[in-house]
């Protein structure tokens, strides 16, 4: 009972916290990002960690840029365009998938 009290009153919380940044009327920010990502194993289906093997592998990466502009005071637009390239090395063949993610557009009020 106590778990779901605590629930309750930290989504009640959230709903009034900010943590905003308005960019500002006019005023644009560009945020570029990138991420690389490899391992040498994988978990199995019990949750146990499994080498891959040395001839096998997997990395991937991630460029994406984020551009907000000001359209009032307290009023912006966003968008996050991410591109994704994944390569995966598996008994000596080599598989490569890339391209657009998932694009977001939206509003922020502040």
């Amino acid at each position: 009972m106590m778990k779901i009290r605590l629930l309750i009153l930290a989504i009640c919380c959230s709903l009034v916290a900010r943590a905003d940044w308005p960019v500002g009327k006019g005023r644009f920010v560009v945020l570029p990002g990138f991420n690389y990502f490899s391992t040498a194993g994988f978990f199995n289906k019990n949750g146990t960690r499994v080498p891959q093997g040395k001839d096998n592998s997997f990395s991937s990466y991630y460029f994406g840029v984020g551009i907000t502009h000001g359209l009032a005071r307290n009023l912006d637009i966003f968008t996050n365009v991410p591109y994704i390239q994944q390569n995966q090395v598996s008994f000596g063949t080599k598989t490569t998938r890339a391209g657009l993610g998932d694009v977001a557009l939206g509003l922020a009020f502040h």
